[in-house]
């Protein structure tokens, strides 16, 4: 299929299956979804089980993550964010948390990001913690989900369709995000009820007592409900539903109907379900849109046939 673009494409932007060059401000295309896992292996590889998850975690993933753990943006700071513990004594956040969260599957793999050895091929799991105040002593964490071949269907989906603004803001206020970041991400605190900001205070607190205001919460109300969606199909409906703790206002509806769109054609649903479905968050999927071109309605068009076309394109 020849070099792959910078835009993650096997094509150059703006251009179909064929090779044709299109313009990229047009309203309608076809977007190709070309991934490690979706190109030269796909036709071989299967779906993994939760169960053969359970049994081999990190061989059953089948993920390349030197990239991911090579990139090192933070490279001047310490990655092991200190915090003050009692009596005045320096404790080290990343390997407390990193200790407290291996029974429940979790490893670290960046600053104060823990990826889950359970996720499968199909969905991947990450918990982000992050501290805050002065000293920062406030504690918080979000839990973020994703399928990597719907990721770059939605990447191209925002190059394509995103309000401008967005697309800007990205490229020129010199933000970069961790190849570990999940758009489709919730606040864990929030989830469990921890405190401001969905905050845990960890003022004073020894390295047992961060595990012990930490995991509980975890284990009892999160695994429960994210250790469920392990496949496309529990992913798709997981994003479908506009219910806590990812209501559909809360990330990105544009980029959420995108990957909606994209799932839903892997597995089959017929293209109505999925534009109804789609249609009933017309009004949030606006606002991240460039609503001079089309509206939302047409942008839902669009992305299904996007979709259609990536999807056949993927399995020739």
């Amino acid at each position: 299929m020849g070099d792959q673009s910078k835009n993650g494409s096997p094509f150059p932007r703006g251009a179909d299956a064929a090779g044709t060059t299109r313009d990229p401000a047009a309203p309608k295309g076809r977007i190709a979804i070309a991934t490690a896992a979706s190109r030269g292996a796909a036709s071989a590889r299967e779906s993994q089980e939760p169960e053969a998850a359970a049994k081999n975690l990190r061989a059953a993933v089948g993920r390349d993550t030197s990239a991911a753990r090579a990139w090192k943006p933070y490279s001047d700071e310490d990655s092991n964010t200190s915090i003050k513990g009692p009596a005045g004594t320096n404790v080290k956040l990343g390997d407390v948390l990193a200790e407290a969260l291996a029974p429940l599957g979790y490893a670290r793999v960046e600053k104060l990001t823990y990826r889950a050895e359970w996720s499968t091929r199909d969905v991947e799991h990450v918990l982000r913690f992050d501290t805050y105040g002065n000293p920062k002593e406030f504690l918080t964490a979000d839990a973020g989900l994703r399928n990597s071949e719907g990721e770059a269907f939605a990447k191209q989906c925002k190059e394509r369709y995103a309000n401008p603004a967005f697309r800007q803001a990205t490229s020129q206020d010199g933000y970069w995000n961790s190849p570990w970041f999940c758009l489709m991400h919730f606040s864990v605190g929030g989830l469990l009820r921890w405190g401001p900001r969905g905050s845990v205070n960890l003022a004073g607190l020894t390295p047992d007592q961060i595990g012990e205001a930490i995991v509980p919460g975890i284990r009892s109300t999160l695994m429960p409900l994210v250790s469920k969606i392990l496949t496309k199909a529990s992913f798709l409906a997981f994003l479908e539903r506009d219910e806590e703790p990812l209501r559909w206002v809360m990330r990105g509806p544009y980029y959420r109907a995108a990957l909606v769109a994209y799932l839903a054609m892997v597995l089959g649903q017929p293209r109505n379900q999925t534009r109804d479905l789609l249609l009933e968050h017309a009004l949030w999927i606006a606002n991240g849109i460039d609503t001079s071109r089309f509206t939302p309605q047409a942008y839902i068009e669009h992305i299904l046939d996007d979709a259609a076309a990536a999807v056949a394109q993927s399995a020739n």
